[in-house]
């Protein structure tokens, strides 16, 4: 794998979607890099295609990271990441 871009994107200032079209958005988005998200619910759009990541706090020392993958490029990604760590991935859209 060569180098990424790595963008990052904290919408929790966002008051309405539109202002991700004011920021440029979905040029990082739907660009050929990584976009991480947090507060994706500020976009509006639970289907948007990606690897979701959703991290529940179990206690003061143990975190839970469930993903899910929207679009086939990212249900082949999360297959590869599960072989990688060595599970068995249910993908479900």
């Amino acid at each position: 794998m060569g180098a990424s871009t790595c963008i990052i994107s904290i919408l929790y200032r966002l008051s309405d979607p539109d202002e991700l079209i004011e920021i440029g958005f979905d040029d990082y988005a739907y660009g050929t890099g990584v976009a991480l998200v947090e507060w994706p619910e500020k976009m509006a759009d639970d289907d948007a295609p990606g690897l979701w990541v959703t991290i529940q706090r179990i206690d003061e020392s143990q975190r839970r990271l469930d993903f899910t993958a929207r679009g086939d490029r990212h249900e082949r990604l999360l297959l590869r990441l599960a072989k990688a760590a060595g599970k068995d991935a249910a993908v479900e859209n």
